[in-house]
């Protein structure tokens, strides 16, 4: 692992954290889509309220059987008057830099590689990587929380098809592009979110953009001139095939708007 390299690609992949969020949010991130749920309704306090009342009575009825006497709720007033009322003001900085990092997740992550100079970026296994850009924003982003494993492990898997996130990826991979990095791809990303995938394409479908996309590209033993090669060969076969990057998920979808190309495979 070269600590040095990941730190620094990590440092462009942030650039300036203000500068990064008027970018991305121009009128401020309170009022990006993004973040629009993130202010906790009365309602939504009192539903948890309730949840917690119904989990210490099921609790304590199994620990002390008939002895116990369940707790009533209150109303929704009176709860609201009470002390366990705590209303917060969100925090959208926190919010933002979690977004921004599952996103930082998603390209350096998983089965994926950014690859600089002919060399691939390691951060670690899955949960490794994650807790190093844990600990990486933890120094460079002086948010008022202490960010784990757990904020940043498998990133976005769930959100693969979310096209509010095109405009995260893309200043990222902008940025990556300036620096001469390039990304590659693991075969399995376009059949390892099943769920949301199936939503997208018919399973014979996936598999004939699969098959006509994916090369063999051991990008990180490959020189300069094998990668052009590589990639020359991959824009042919597209062309051949007239895939269009539109069904695919939004990271790759980025890529191919900032590079003018489909990411580089990496076959097992």
């Amino acid at each position: 692992m070269n600590i040095d390299l990941n730190l620094e690609l990590l440092s462009l992949a942030y650039g300036d954290i203000d500068v990064t969020m008027d970018i991305l949010c121009p009128e401020g991130l309170a009022y990006s889509e993004w973040f629009e749920n993130e202010e906790r309704t009365d309602l939504s306090m009192y539903h948890d309220y309730l949840d917690s009342v119904k989990n210490r009575n099921a609790y304590m009825l199994e620990q002390r059987g008939d002895e116990y006497k369940p707790l009533v709720p209150m109303s929704l007033d009176d709860f609201i008057k009470s002390e366990q009322y705590e209303k917060e003001e969100p925090d959208y900085y926190v919010a933002f830099i979690e977004l921004y990092s599952n996103c930082i997740w998603d390209i350096f992550s998983g089965n994926n590689a950014v690859i600089s100079n002919n060399q691939k970026v390691e951060l670690g296994s899955w949960r490794g990587s994650a807790q190093f850009i844990a600990d990486f924003v933890n120094h460079y982003c002086h948010a008022d929380t202490t960010f784990t494993s757990s904020d940043f492990y498998c990133g976005n898997i769930d959100d693969a098809f979310r096209k509010d996130y095109l405009p995260i990826y893309e200043i990222i991979f902008e940025r990556l592009k300036q620096a001469q990095c390039t990304w590659v791809i693991d075969e399995e990303i376009t059949m390892a979110i099943d769920a949301e995938f199936g939503e997208e394409m018919e399973k014979n479908d996936a598999m004939k953009l699969k098959e006509s996309t994916l090369l063999a590209a051991l990008a990180e033993t490959m020189n300069t001139e094998q990668l052009k090669r590589v990639e020359k060969e991959l824009k042919a076969e597209q062309a051949k095939e007239n895939v269009s990057p539109d069904n695919v998920p939004a990271i790759v979808q980025a890529y191919f708007q900032v590079y003018g190309t489909m990411p580089l495979i990496f076959k097992k």
